[in-house]
């Protein structure tokens, strides 16, 4: 529902995924962003209720949840056990609790930090300005 999540959606809609469910606390924002997904991507399954969780193969956390060590999990991933792949868009700490936790399932991760590496670039191009590569 936030910016992140919004943004990340929208991609994962526009690459081609064909069902996307979506978890928010905040009831009104879940309603607009999956009734704008819905109207723009119509073939697209926009679902805010988890159904069968074995069949996702993706969680992602767009939250601040993981920035501080003594967060809760945003989701359990134990619930997810046919998911290949968690990301996390926390940066700080890189390896949050939800990522380690992930990883130790077997799931592939992607960290905050590795998430912006990749985009500095191309939002620096965006705005056309000089950019130098992360290490």
């Amino acid at each position: 529902g936030g910016g992140a999540g919004a943004a990340i959606v929208l991609a994962l809609c526009e690459a081609g995924g064909d069902r996307i469910t979506l978890l928010e606390n905040d009831q009104a924002r879940l309603a607009t962003l999956s009734a704008k997904l819905s109207e723009h991507f119509p073939g697209v399954a926009i679902e805010t209720t988890l159904g069968d969780p074995g069949e996702i193969n993706l969680i992602l956390n767009a939250s601040p949840l993981g920035m501080v060590a003594s967060d809760p999990f945003p989701v359990d991933p134990t619930l997810f056990s046919g998911a290949v792949f968690a990301a996390d868009v926390v940066t700080e700490p890189a390896q949050t609790n939800f990522l380690r936790r992930a990883a130790e399932l077997g799931m592939t991760c992607v960290s905050g930090s590795e998430m912006i590496a990749r985009q500095l670039p191309l939002q620096m191009a965006h705005l056309d300005l000089p950019h130098r590569s992360l290490p």
